[in-house]
């Protein structure tokens, strides 16, 4: 069975959280910036898991290798000024980026880029 999840699933929903994934990450709110979210039960009406389609935001760069290190890096912090402007304005909190190149990484990381947990996945619909 599938439905929306309900106020009188959110401590059942925070039980299996701490149970299985509290060192895993935060328990988000499945009713904030969510496109939708929902409960797979059994037939009786149980809970078997609780999930749902959240937006992130990509912010995508094609830099030109051959200026200045001094040009790429002010061009770099640019970006990320009007990336986190556009992102609250949209009341988002955090945008990624997919990395190849170590060199690129650890500059993101120099700006305040964090790792994720877990490795990134990408399913094509």
């Amino acid at each position: 069975m599938v439905r929306a999840i309900t106020g009188r699933d959110l401590r059942k929903i925070k039980k299996i959280h701490e149970e299985f994934y509290l060192n895993e990450f935060t328990l988000p709110n499945f009713k904030k910036h969510f496109i939708n979210s929902f409960a797979i039960t059994d037939p009786k009406g149980s809970i078997i898991s609780i999930g749902g389609i959240r937006p992130i935001l990509e912010v995508v760069a094609v830099t030109d290798k051959n200026k200045s290190t001094r040009d790429r890096v002010n061009a770099l912090n640019e970006m990320l000024v009007i990336s986190a402007h556009i992102a609250k304005h949209d009341n988002f909190d955090e945008f990624h980026c997919f990395v190849q190149d170590e060199v690129w990484l650890n500059q993101l990381k120099k700006k305040g880029f964090v790792e994720t947990k877990g490795k990134s996945l990408v399913f094509k619909i």
